[in-house]
């Protein structure tokens, strides 16, 4: 949806970038290095990402829709040997975990269940413990019989996806005690990316993996997963449709970390 076979960019890629003013040579290193300049948050999480961009939200959102960024990606492989929950904030994790529960009642299955989490600190404001212990949320039921001491609480994104799989209210059926957690540990004093997370996993014996992720990182995150994990994984990358309040300068740094991939599978 970025480049054709060719390596030339779509017309999509080529109108978003007239739309936000972004010189180019048409060329995938040239559009690389300019998106890298315009759009990248360098070191920044994703739910730390301000917007810089609102005045074109009306005409970039139905490009980012012409990109797969917006709505849903359900899986087409309904049988799978691993299933892999990627890490997020504390309200991403429930609604991946609450879309993967839809996708489970409409029949996709899988041997292995992993959570990867990373040792990242809890966000302040987005993962407060009034956000933690909200039992009613509407993203993902809670058992009637869940509760935690605050001082118990979690502290890291690793011990925040344990504490949500343990108070979620889980479909009849479902083993709960068959969960894998893995903790990813970021590299040079930045916080774990998808890439340090999936090479965590990457000795294992390869099989077919489903990875639940969300809108629009889906798109990059299936594409980090094609180069890190090894041949016969087979990766197929599914989520949740986009929110309206996910800020045009979060699509537009993930847009440039796609292109990079593209960049780096093509040099290497």
């Amino acid at each position: 949806l970025f480049f054709d076979a060719l390596g030339n960019p779509t017309q999509s890629l080529l109108d978003l970038l007239k739309l936000f003013g972004v010189e180019h040579n048409s060329k995938l290193g040239g559009i690389t290095r300019a998106v890298q300049n315009a759009w990248y948050q360098n070191m920044k999480l994703r739910a730390e990402i301000a917007e810089q961009h609102g005045d074109k939200k009306d005409e970039a959102m139905p490009i980012f829709q012409k990109l797969g960024m917006v709505d849903e990606i359900r899986a087409n492989r309904m049988k799978n040997h691993n299933c892999f929950l990627l890490g997020a904030t504390v309200v991403a994790v429930r609604k991946r975990l609450a879309f993967l529960i839809s996708e489970w009642e409409r029949g996709v299955t899988w041997m292995s269940f992993v959570f990867f989490g990373s040792n990242r600190p809890l966000l302040a404001g987005k993962e407060s413990p009034a956000v933690l212990m909200d039992t009613a949320n509407p993203d993902l039921p809670c058992k009637e019989d869940w509760s935690m001491a605050r001082e118990d609480l979690p502290q890291t994104e690793f011990d925040m996806m344990r504490m949500v799989y343990a108070q979620a209210k889980l479909p009849d059926g479902w083993i709960r005690d068959k969960a894998i957690f893995v903790q990813a540990v970021g590299k040079e004093g930045r916080n774990a990316n998808t890439r340090d997370t999936l090479s965590v996993w990457g000795e294992r014996q390869p099989d077919s993996t489903v990875l639940v992720s969300s809108q629009p990182f889906v798109s990059y995150q299936g594409i980090v997963a094609e180069r890190v994990l090894p041949r016969g994984f087979e990766p197929e990358c599914i989520g949740y449709a986009a929110s309206s309040a996910i800020p045009v300068t979060t699509y537009l740094d993930n847009v440039a970390k796609v292109i990079f991939e593209v960049w780096q599978d093509k040099i290497v």
